[in-house]
């Protein structure tokens, strides 16, 4: 998580900047050697007259919570904190031209930032993979837990995972809210992740193998269970393996399955990435 704190700072008087110029016209005035002694005097009055004026405590704020379905409640997966993952920007509303910060929220839905200034804030959410939203407005008092409710894309929920010697499938289940319109969104295809560790997604490209398909009939793709199979035998996955073994080795055998659902925006010509939960599976080395 990025995390970026600027400092709040006051602007001087008027009567302090007439003191300042007048030190230093008094200063030009002086031989070099005075001079010399004479600047490092007023360098270490400055220093601390600034300290004095621009030293705030330190932010004892912070904004935690979950991306959560407005429909069913779930978190809402998300792709890994990075520069492609769900970005929240924020602002602080009782500053005039307030510098705006942002982090980034985790894979499973939940976002944390836990050094922020008390009072109100505004929030927009970035990169998102679900139905737009308004600007989040609220205050912050001390650790201020806020759930966000939003409406997925699609969801993707795995029913089973197996593993078979080298074979693993998957059968999983499509969904979308029935109260919005998809008449620009199309299901594009799924995926099916695999890595040594379980921080996948494909943003970053943070997977090692992956299997693909496309949806030849929509509509047909939200009523049905779905089967997909990786079979990590084949000369691709077989290299792949070969050079995470030491780790996968040291894990118990143990890889990590992630499932993602593509949906083209025809308007926007955009993307988006839905995504399941991550889910350790044993293979056969």
């Amino acid at each position: 998580m990025k995390l970026f704190i600027y400092p709040r700072v006051n602007k001087l008087t008027s009567k302090q900047v007439n003191e300042r110029r007048e030190a230093l016209q008094v200063g030009a005035s002086l031989s070099s050697a005075h001079q010399l002694v004479y600047s490092f005097t007023c360098l270490l009055v400055y220093l601390f007259t600034a300290c004095e004026i621009d030293n705030y405590e330190p932010p004892t704020g912070g904004l935690y919570g979950q991306i959560v379905d407005a429909e069913t409640g779930d978190p809402v997966p998300q792709p890994l904190p990075s520069e492609g993952g769900l970005r929240l920007r924020f602002y602080e509303a009782d500053r005039e031209n307030a510098i705006e910060q942002h982090f980034y929220a985790q894979a499973d839905g939940s976002y944390k930032n836990t050094h922020l200034f008390n009072g109100p804030v505004r929030l927009v959410l970035e990169q998102r993979n679900f139905f737009p939203i308004d600007t989040v407005e609220l205050n912050i008092q001390g650790q201020t837990k806020k759930d966000i409710e939003v409406i997925p894309y699609a969801r993707i929920k795995v029913k089973s995972l197996q593993a078979d010697g080298n074979l693993i499938t998957a059968g999983f289940t499509i969904e979308r809210s029935k109260n919005r319109s998809y008449e620009r969104l199309h299901l594009s295809q799924y995926l099916l992740l695999w890595h040594a560790s379980p921080y996948i997604d494909r943003q970053t490209v943070n997977f090692s193998g992956q299997i693909s398909t496309g949806f030849p009939d929509e509509p047909d793709a939200l009523n049905r269970l779905h089967d997909v199979a990786l079979d990590l035998s084949d000369d691709t996955n077989r290299k792949l393996l070969k050079e995470k073994a030491n780790i996968i080795s040291g894990n118990g055998n143990i890889i990590y399955i992630r499932l993602c659902l593509i949906t083209y925006d025809e308007s926007s010509d955009a993307i988006y990435a839905n995504y399941s939960s991550t889910y350790p599976i044993k293979i056969a080395l």
